[in-house]
């Protein structure tokens, strides 16, 4: 019957369902989901370590407390997630509220945040990973226009240059992150599906990650403030395995939802690469 070129643009669970469907008998379509699956979850691993690695590292420089108390979390079931979050918020959307999707990569957080959207007045949506993404670009890019090793950018002095490369703040009308520096000139929004997912970039967060994360929620503590004293209801994506979600919530005093989403296709993600490209 084939897929639609309108159902492979909306890069969501609908895509998905529509992938397995047409694919489902398909050898070679199950022996690349495995792949690729086992691939994602080498790299949630290797997340995990360097931002456990990167927290400690933050502590160890004072830029983050060695102490936080962990706001109440609630795990419900993928089916039931956006109407169970929008009633669990009761009128804190009418205020301005910040609030996080927790899970493994390829759990469904994109297609609830976009329910959400869709639920929720004024939503924004955040996500910590493309902060990260836009440094890694920086020091990437600083790495190859030096000639030098990645990890021989990675000192105090020049993430604290790659940082102030970053601004935060309403451009064109809507909330976004500007990138200048380096020859760089981008709007996060309009390059959070090119630019910052290039291979160079991605395979390098890791190692990124785990020297910024003090950094990173500095930075993202003060634009998520920002936004939801303006009213905004922000929707935080966030690896489950990220420590610094924890300290988000210990530092901003909102209100905060973790919602497991495990219940979901653990190969909805790869999916999305067959369809469209999405990684």
């Amino acid at each position: 019957m084939g897929i639609s070129s309108e159902t492979l643009a909306l890069q969501n669970s609908v895509t998905s369902a529509a992938i397995i469907e047409e694919f489902k008998e398909d050898a070679a379509f199950k022996k690349l989901a495995e792949r690729l699956m086992a691939e994602i979850m080498r790299r949630d691993q290797e997340d995990g370590d360097k931002l456990a690695k990167g927290i400690q590292l933050a502590v160890d420089k004072k830029v983050l407390p060695a102490d936080v108390k962990v706001e109440p979390t609630t795990k419900i079931s993928a089916d039931k997630v956006a109407d169970e979050i929008v009633a669990s918020l009761g009128d804190a959307p009418s205020k301005g509220c910040v609030m996080t999707l927790q899970g493994l990569s390829g759990t469904g957080k994109g297609t609830t945040v976009e329910k959400l959207k869709e639920k929720l007045p004024n939503a924004q949506t955040w996500s910590n990973g493309n902060l990260f993404r836009s440094l890694t670009l920086l020091a990437v890019t600083s790495a190859e226009q030096k000639g030098c090793e990645l990890k021989d950018v990675l000192t105090a002095e020049e993430l604290d240059s790659f940082c102030k490369m970053l601004e935060f703040g309403k451009f064109n009308g809507k909330w976004d992150v500007k990138i200048d520096g380096l020859g760089q000139k981008h709007f996060v929004s309009e390059v959070e599906k090119t630019v910052l997912k290039e291979s160079k970039v991605a395979k390098n967060i890791p190692t990124v990650a785990e020297v910024t994360q003090g950094e990173v929620v500095n930075f993202v503590q003060k634009a998520l403030a920002e936004m939801a004293a303006g009213g905004t209801n922000v929707q935080l994506d966030a690896h489950i395995l990220s420590a610094m979600v924890l300290v988000l919530f210990c530092i901003l005093k909102l209100l905060s939802m973790a919602s497991n989403l495990l219940a979901m296709a653990s190969n909805l993600r790869h999916l999305f690469l067959i369809a469209s490209c999405y990684y």
